[in-house]
């Protein structure tokens, strides 16, 4: 199906090729798309306004299905992705969510929500707390957080404009301690 508009190619379908709209939006429940794509629907409830997919039916790890951002040119399309993936070849578990962005010259992983709901950044490893080597944040979803770094300083807490607590110890929600600075000292 070709669609033409004073000579141009507007709409080209093929059932064996690309296919492609030139100029405009895309709407999909919608007849006024205000976006490149834009989809619309009047149900209540989750709605799921887009589904991607990797149905190859095998299961193996590290499968996955992503989404990728560019400027610039097709080649360029990479500056950053949201993946999500498996790691190991079970169906429906260990799934993770990650989110990657353009360093000098490739595509790097920042930070992944993993299976189990731990937010792990600058790694992909939960065990940073027994590592010598493994460097980053793990923020697990229970309320435990590690901070790992080599060669300087692991964590800064700065309290501006005022003197008072810069850090609270508590146990059962209640300080057992803490740690401030009151005129300038501490």
């Amino acid at each position: 199906l070709k669609m033409l508009s004073d000579t141009t190619l507007k709409v080209d379908i093929q059932a064996n090729g690309t296919s492609y709209f030139n100029g405009g939006n895309v709407g999909i429940g919608t007849s006024s798309p205000s976006a490149k794509l834009h989809t619309d629907s009047s149900s209540t409830g989750e709605v799921v306004g887009l589904a991607l997919s990797n149905s190859n039916g095998t299961f193996t790890a590290n499968e996955s299905v992503s989404i990728k951002f560019g400027v610039g040119s097709v080649s360029a399309l990479a500056h950053g992705k949201i993946l999500v993936g498996n790691t190991d070849n079970t169906f429906g578990s260990n799934g993770y969510m990650s989110f990657s962005t353009r360093g000098s010259d490739s595509v790097t992983e920042r930070m992944r929500i993993d299976s189990l709901g731990n937010l792990l950044v600058g790694t992909t490893s939960t065990g940073i707390n027994t590592s010598s080597s493994v460097k980053g944040h793990n923020f697990f979803e229970h309320g435990y957080v590690v901070h790992a770094r080599s060669g300087q300083t692991v964590m800064s807490l700065n309290r501006q404009t005022n003197d008072g607590t810069i850090l609270d110890f508590r146990k059962d929600g209640t300080t057992v301690g803490s740690i401030g600075t009151l005129s300038g000292t501490t």
